[in-house]
């Protein structure tokens, strides 16, 4: 169902000035087989989701593939590749050994996030690369909680065919049910395409007020995100996530 690529990057070429997922998207295409390409380019969210970023240590690349195929030859890429060139910004990355995890079904998907949650009535949102949104052909600068669940929906409906969410009176339920607590975010520029895109990065803490059953679904959309990004061209780069639960401090009420 899910392979989740994470490759740790020594830069051969000194410090990255800026974000290069998307020319870091372009060397893996070089490198997929041509009919995979086809395939990332079928339909308007694709099988893959990746982001470059900054961690421990150095940088780090992360790849989740959606497709068996497509993990397939993501992960022969990287057992052949010591080196990675990225010729459009003349830079070269050493490679080193890939941390791959692997979500087998639905069912252990809705175990690993009521895991993940447990109780938690807030949840940490982290953007690690710039998100944005585009709503009647416009970019938004700045997310609503409706706004980053109807994300997702429309992502997992593409990608989770088999397992729709569809019950348009309990989505409005749980987009009702979730606010944004409170807020870091600063402005943010994506380089793609030879523009700029504008979008945002940072952190922000949802409150979760839902029946359970609701709750459960809200918790599984949020865990997803850790897979899926959140917002427009995540498989370009963009909306890289990392969401976790907000414990709350003792003698700590619901204000």
């Amino acid at each position: 169902m899910i392979h989740k690529f994470q490759v740790p990057l020594a830069s051969l070429d000194g410090p990255v000035p800026y974000n290069i997922g998307y020319q870091l998207y372009g060397a893996l295409m070089q490198r997929l087989p041509p009919e995979l390409g086809e395939l990332l380019h079928k339909n308007e969210i694709a099988p893959l989701t990746q982001h470059f970023c900054r961690g421990p240590g150095g940088y780090v690349w992360r790849l989740c593939a959606f497709e068996e195929e497509l993990a397939e030859a993501i992960r022969e890429v990287l057992a052949r590749e010591e080196v990675i060139r990225v010729e459009s910004v003349s830079r070269r990355f050493s490679v080193g050994k890939a941390w791959e995890e692997r979500v087998s079904s639905l069912q252990e998907l809705m175990t690993l996030s009521q895991a993940h949650f447990a109780d938690a009535e807030r949840i940490s949102v982290r953007l690690v690369t710039p998100a944005a949104f585009k709503q009647n052909g416009r970019y938004v600068l700045y997310p609503t909680a409706p706004m980053m669940l109807g994300n997702l929906v429309t992502k997992w409906n593409a990608l989770n065919r088999d397992s729709v969410i569809d019950d348009e009176f309990a989505l409005r339920q749980i987009e009702e049910g979730v606010t944004i607590r409170q807020y870091r975010l600063q402005s943010a520029r994506y380089s793609l395409k030879g523009a700029k895109i504008f979008g945002f990065t940072g952190e922000l803490t949802l409150q979760l007020r839902l029946p359970a059953p609701l709750a459960e679904v809200a918790k599984l959309l949020l865990y997803f995100a850790n897979y899926a990004g959140i917002g427009i061209k995540s498989t370009l780069g963009m909306g890289g996530a990392e969401t976790s639960p907000v414990r709350k401090r003792e003698g700590e009420g619901n204000m």
